[in-house]
């Protein structure tokens, strides 16, 4: 992974991934109820590692999370502030890289009404100030003015918002190479529609933006769907297994050797006395076993 690729993931985990030691390696993850995140997180690093994707329930919620297992040279992840330094912000290149990350993780590019005309819009959000105070001096050595300012969401938590709005959201624009499904689309949206009637453009953005609405409902009712199957499967693999310690059981209380009860199931001696083990223990019906 070259410099840029680390840029970009270093700020796109500073939105949306967790990041944590998982043993030797580093564990990086995050939940979506769009599958457009969840596929740029495996394009990202099904080349390092097996992701696994699999539905969650939260609640009455459902959404789908992805999981990587990373090597160690993922730990920068783990210092998160070293993502801030100067030299991210001096170099264009990087910069941009380290804004696409972020973008793709904490971005809203659209566009809205002033006066009679679609005027494009910009917008990251984060709790954390200090990466939106890094994006304002970054553009701003760039000659992009934008606004920073806190705001509540509707549990009460703040957090903050940096806005550029108008031509200087097309400068960003020009310079902005995300690789999130959704915001390629909508920045292409932006570029074609921008200064054009809003009765028009209006009605096309707010199209797509319900498209999205309607790929988003789908993708939940898909992970609501994956996860009874996925319980389902959970409960028949353990009562499989309940079975067959029970059926192990039954044969050593009737006398059966454990080498019998091993070759009947064509399980192990090991397993078969942890089985039994286990089983006793539970139930207490046995004495104590010897092999």
């Amino acid at each position: 992974m070259d410099q840029f690729d680390k840029t970009y993931l270093a700020f796109f985990a500073l939105g949306d991934l967790g990041c944590s030691k998982h043993g030797r390696k580093v564990r990086i993850e995050v939940s979506s109820t769009h599958k457009a995140e969840i596929d740029l997180v495996r394009n990202l690093l099904d080349k390092y590692c097996k992701p696994i994707i699999y539905p969650l329930r939260k609640g009455l919620s459902f959404s789908w999370r992805i999981v990587c297992d990373l090597d160690p040279s993922f730990s920068f992840h783990l210092d998160r502030s070293n993502s801030l330094q100067c030299q991210t912000l001096n170099d264009d290149r990087i910069f941009f890289e380290a804004l696409y990350g972020f973008v793709d993780a904490e971005g809203y590019i659209g566009l809205e009404q002033e006066g009679n005309f679609a005027s494009p819009t910009f917008i990251i959000s984060n709790s954390n100030k200090s990466v939106l105070s890094f994006s304002e001096k970054g553009l701003l050595q760039r000659e992009i003015k934008s606004k920073l300012h806190a705001t509540i969401d509707p549990k009460g938590k703040s957090f903050y918002q940096l806005y550029v709005r108008g031509p200087l959201v097309l400068k960003i624009l020009s310079e902005l190479r995300v690789r999130h499904r959704e915001k390629i689309e909508v920045a292409e949206l932006v570029r074609k529609y921008e200064g054009k009637k809003w009765n028009y453009a209006g009605s096309i953005y707010f199209s797509y933006r319900q498209s999205i609405r309607a790929q988003r409902n789908q993708y939940v009712n898909e992970a609501e769907v994956a996860y009874a199957l996925r319980i389902e499967r959970k409960l028949n693999k353990k009562k499989a297994f309940d079975s067959r310690v029970e059926n192990a059981l039954q044969m050593k209380i009737r006398g059966a050797k454990l080498k019998q009860i091993a070759d009947s199931s064509q399980r192990s001696l090991r397993t078969i006395y942890r089985w039994i083990q286990k089983a006793n223990m539970r139930s207490e019906r046995l004495p104590e076993i010897s092999k």
